[in-house]
């Protein structure tokens, strides 16, 4: 994980130029800690830090989100510095490791042939992109970080989104790219495990200091918090309970209902096989060597599909996938050419024809082919969301089913049954103890008509009395 005081050394630089060696006033409130924390939960999971050292090469290092007053505390301003926008479960900075992100974000490179920041001060820049964000109709960004070349608009979430959410943000991130492409957004900052600069740092580059230039501020002053849900409708096809809507009719139709272009649903989907193949991992704790191959192969085409790797980093995340199977295995990285090659081709809009439709050029196997491949047993299924056979959804949705009735207040007919024959049996007690039909219905909270018919067939009844 590291130690801050190796990798953060004070060392001021006097070739810098434009703001010089004084970090320039903020707007109130912000600090690298301030800033950071508004998007960095403090409740578990890591945050990493990336410097610039001496040689030019970039360190990073990984920190508990519990030290992230003390570490930043101790940058050094004048260093290229970076930090992580989502949180991890572990050490490693990885998209299949994330915790959890609070916040969407552009990366807007204005300084790369955009008339419209030509000549423009960081502030100006700001200001002129909440414009942008009024006329494309998105709400305008929580805050703006000038990043000592161009700017970094953040929208903050009111609460953080969990890893299973990634799909929908990762779709809800895609677009705002998209939207803002034509002002300099960067196609490629749209990654979760993404790093911007950290405000009071210096971009060597430019000889300017990172900081804050623009605020939308909630009704208690502080920088605006998003409802995610709020934001997603305001660009995504379907909202999460139009989502949920649709699985319901996928689940009890039997037939898949159309969607729209945007391809969100088959991220979900492939990203849900994606997180059942590592709970198969974690459940058995190693992957049989016969089959090591196959399961990374599978992993990394699921994580392809689900559109939360790149070509770039594809082959990083193969690695760390291989070590989480097992440490000590090296495995062949053209082993992954197919499925890279294939990648390559989805990356290019490319399809290919299958039953008579044009799909992805990525693997899409059926439920039951992984289900064979890798000897799934139901035991292991029943901790799986979409892997699992036709025996354990039918025993999933029989006890949904029976959840849904009990929550509706409609009771089990062989629970009903022997409630039943319980109440008749204290009915019939109450009679031998001398009780009247009207004592009785009193003692049980029924009508007498109801004792009447728990009595029925007795020998002997009681008098109404």
């Amino acid at each position: 994980m590291g130690n801050p005081n190796s990798i953060i050394i004070p060392a001021p630089r006097e070739h810098l130029t434009g703001y010089g060696s004084h970090i320039p006033q903020q707007l109130p409130l912000f600090n690298p800690a301030d800033e950071v924390a508004l998007y960095q939960p403090q409740h578990g999971g890591y945050f990493s830090l990336l410097v610039k050292v001496e040689t030019g090469k970039i360190h990073q290092h990984s920190y508990p989100v519990s030290e992230l007053p003390r570490v930043l505390a101790l940058v050094d301003a004048m260093r290229d510095t970076w930090v992580s926008q989502g949180q991890f479960w572990t050490p490693l900075r990885r998209v299949v490791n994330l915790k959890s992100i609070s916040l969407a974000y552009l990366d807007i490179d204005c300084y790369k042939n955009c008339a419209w920041a030509v000549g423009r001060t960081p502030e100006e820049l700001a200001e002129f992109f909440m414009r942008f964000c009024d006329d494309e109709g998105i709400p305008r960004p929580s805050i703006i970080i000038f990043s000592g070349r161009g700017i970094q608009p953040k929208w903050l979430f009111s609460s953080a989104l969990p890893r299973a959410a990634l799909p929908r943000w990762n779709a809800f991130e895609k677009y705002l790219v998209k939207k803002f492409e034509q002002y300099g957004a960067d196609p490629l900052a749209k990654d979760a495990a993404r790093v911007l600069r950290l405000i009071q740092t210096v971009n060597s580059k430019s000889g300017l200091f990172c900081h804050v230039v623009g605020l939308t501020e909630g009704e208690d002053g502080l920088p605006m918090l998003y409802d995610f849900d709020y934001l997603a409708e305001f660009v995504l096809p379907y909202s999460r309970s139009e989502l949920n809507e649709l699985r319901h009719r996928e689940a009890t139709q039997g037939a898949k209902v159309l969607r729209k272009d945007n391809g969100f649903s088959l991220q979900t989907l492939n990203w849900a096989r994606l997180e059942d193949l590592r709970m198969l991992l974690r459940l058995r704790g190693v992957i049989d060597e016969g089959m090591r191959m196959e399961f990374l192969f599978y992993t990394m085409n699921f994580l392809a599909l689900s559109s939360q790797v790149t070509l770039s980093t594809f082959y990083r995340e193969a690695a760390f996938l291989a070590a989480e199977i097992d440490p000590m295995w090296t495995f062949r990285s053209a082993e992954l050419r197919t499925v890279y090659a294939k990648f390559q081709a989805a990356m290019r809009g490319e399809k290919v024809s299958f039953n008579g439709m044009e799909v992805t050029p990525l693997y899409t196997p059926t439920t039951e082919t992984l289900l064979d491949l890798f000897q799934v047993t139901d035991e292991e299924m029943r901790h799986m969301k979409t892997l699992i056979s036709e025996d354990v959804r039918r025993e999933r949705d029989r006890k949904s089913h029976e959840a849904a009735r009990r929550a509706a207040g409609v009771i089990p007919r062989a629970e009903y049954e022997g409630l039943a024959f319980a109440r008749k049996e204290r009915a019939r007690d109450l009679q031998a103890q001398g009780l009247s039909i009207r004592k009785i219905a009193t003692e049980m909270g029924v009508s007498k008509s109801q004792v009447q018919r728990y009595l029925s067939g007795v020998s002997h009844v009681c008098p109404v009395i």
